[in-house]
Parts: C-alpha cells; structure tokens; sequence
C-alpha cells in the first residue's frame, strides 16, 4: 500500500521531472528518429527468416522500446543524486519519511512516465510503421519484468556508488 507520505515524495519527484521534461521527451523522439532507418533491414530480415508480410516495424519498435526503457532509468539515479547535489537529501532524510517512502515516492513517478513514454511508442510504431502485435510477440504487459528489474538495478547502484557519474555509466553499460 502506498503511503501518504510516498506520495508526498512522488508529487516532489513529479514536479522536478515536468521542470525538465528534455529527457522523457527524447525516450520517446529518439525510437522514432531511429525507426525509418532500421526498420527496411528488420523487414528484410524478417523475410528471409520465412515471415513474408512482416513490416519491419514488428521487430524494431519492441526492440527500440525496450531499449529506451532500460536508457530512461537512469532518471532513477539522477533524480537521487540531484537531491544530494542541491543539498536536500538531508532534510528529506530527517523528515518522516522512511527509506521505503522516499524510494518509492522517487521511482513511482518514473514508473508512470515510463508507462506513457511506452504507450505513445508503440502506438506510433502501430500508426506509422506498421507494427501489429500478435500471439506471443506481443509487448509485455506494463508490470513486465524488464521494467521492474530496471527500476530495482537503478536503485541499487544509487545505493552503492557515491557520485552520479559512476552509476550514469555503469548503468548505461547494462542498458546495452
């Protein structure tokens, strides 16, 4: 059950990521920018894979998502360690929040951008390059366990390095 106090954090978190929406915007740009170009390799590929109708799309747009899914977790690790840097992790550490509260008052809101980012995405995967998700290629469900173990592995590494610029790159290393 969600807090009072987790959602406090949450509304915080959400304002600062509306603050600076670049990023959440470009999880969602830069598939799209990427698609058009990989896309005519994937439909050839599909072809001689004995898939005749495939669009390309099929197989891009799943695999864009799930990569900037995996890249726009990073935000876990920034938005934490902002809080260091502006020098406010203190004050809302001695607040009464507890770990479990800040923690997921800071990755709900993410949780739900993610969720966004992914629909708008492949939606228009489906509207512009002729992704249509059948049987077992389907996307996952929005409690898929990439996502989830995304968030716990971003967590994790704001817990075991001191500077945001460690777990950045640690962390992108595991995206790929």
């Amino acid at each position: 059950m969600i807090s009072r106090r987790s959602l406090v954090v949450a509304r915080i978190s959400r304002q600062l990521l509306l603050t600076d929406p670049a990023s959440t915007i470009m999880m969602v740009v830069m598939p799209l920018i990427l698609a058009p170009f990989l896309a005519p390799a994937a439909k050839a590929q599909l072809q001689l894979a004995g898939y005749p109708a495939a669009s390309g799309g099929d197989q891009i747009i799943p695999g864009l998502a799930v990569l900037f899914a995996f890249l726009s977790t990073q935000l876990v690790g920034t938005l934490f360690f902002r809080e260091h840097a502006w020098g406010t992790w203190n004050r809302l550490r001695a607040s009464p929040a507890s770990t479990a509260d800040i923690v997921l008052g800071k990755v709900a809101p993410l949780y739900v951008a993610q969720l966004l980012e992914l629909g708008v995405l492949l939606s228009a995967g489906w509207l512009l390059f002729g992704y249509r998700p059948n049987g077992s290629c389907s996307p996952w469900p929005w409690w898929s366990p990439p996502l989830r173990h995304a968030r716990g592995i971003r967590v994790m590494l704001v817990a075991l390095f001191s500077s945001m610029d460690m777990a950045l790159v640690l962390g992108g290393l595991g995206a790929w």
